[in-house]
């Protein structure tokens, strides 16, 4: 049941031709944490995210609890845990705008990556500081592209 995720605008899930709110919630902060890192992230660097103050043994009870509670979620059926990592194999606005963005693809500018969980209750502090300094690298990223798509532009004599 592959789900997809939109985290830019008014977050949502879209799965088998539907579309639901990508409400806030403590194991949906987890899957949205996994989602933006689209690879592997050890535990340690979630926990810095999810519970940074908390004792490590409570953490880490903390950390099992959610990841229980997500994997009762339909959407997440493609969650894994191997070891001290965890991984969402998961589609995602963000991760299209990401490979748009390698390629220099021009419609990586569309993405309105400053709506960036846009109306999501973080939480705790540190999910919402993580998730502005995301919401500023995703600008910093456009930003990037559209002086390279500029510069390019102007390389081939297009003054537009």
């Amino acid at each position: 049941m592959a789900a997809e995720l939109r985290l830019c605008g008014p977050p949502a899930v879209l799965r088998e031709g539907r579309e639901a709110p990508w409400t806030a919630s403590a194991p949906r902060a987890l899957l949205t944490l996994l989602a933006c890192r689209a690879g592997w992230a050890t535990r340690d660097s979630l926990l810095a995210v999810l519970r940074p103050d908390a004792p490590e043994a409570e953490a880490l009870r903390y950390l099992r609890q959610l990841v229980h509670r997500a994997r009762r979620a339909p959407e997440a059926a493609d969650l894994e845990v191997d070891g001290d990592r965890l991984r969402w194999r998961v589609a995602s606005d963000v991760a299209r705008f990401r490979v748009a963005c390698e390629a220099r693809d021009p419609e990586a500018l569309r993405l309105p990556v400053e709506e960036f969980l846009a109306g999501w209750r973080a939480p705790g502090p540190a999910f919402a500081a993580w998730a502005e300094r995301e919401r500023d690298d995703l600008r910093r990223l456009r930003r990037q592209v559209a002086r390279d798509l500029r510069a390019a532009r102007e390389a081939a004599g297009d003054a537009a």
